[in-house]
């Protein structure tokens, strides 16, 4: 999940526009930079991920692909290791 992260901002270097049907967003190019180095990591194996959205555009996500039963256990914004939330979708 991306979000304003003063630990993490750095790494968000670029975004895009796509859609899935008529749902559209944002993608957010997260680059890994040295945490690739790290033992603990648990990103991707490429130096970058494409992949990462907004927590709005996240939400609009499951609902849109029909999971409108969305309940968060967790928000955490500021993570020390960057924005983090624990989610339940349901239909």
């Amino acid at each position: 999940m991306l979000g304003a992260s003063p630990k993490t901002a750095h790494r968000v270097v670029d975004s895009q526009p796509a859609a899935h049907g008529a749902f559209q967003y944002r993608l957010h190019k997260h680059e890994y930079l040295t945490a690739l180095r790290h033992a603990g990591f648990c990103g991707g194996s490429r130096p970058f991920a494409h992949a990462w959205l907004t927590r709005d555009d996240l939400l609009k996500a499951l609902t849109h692909l029909g999971l409108g039963r969305i309940e968060i256990a967790f928000d955490d914004p500021g993570h020390a290791n960057g924005p983090a939330l624990s989610l339940v979708a349901r239909r």
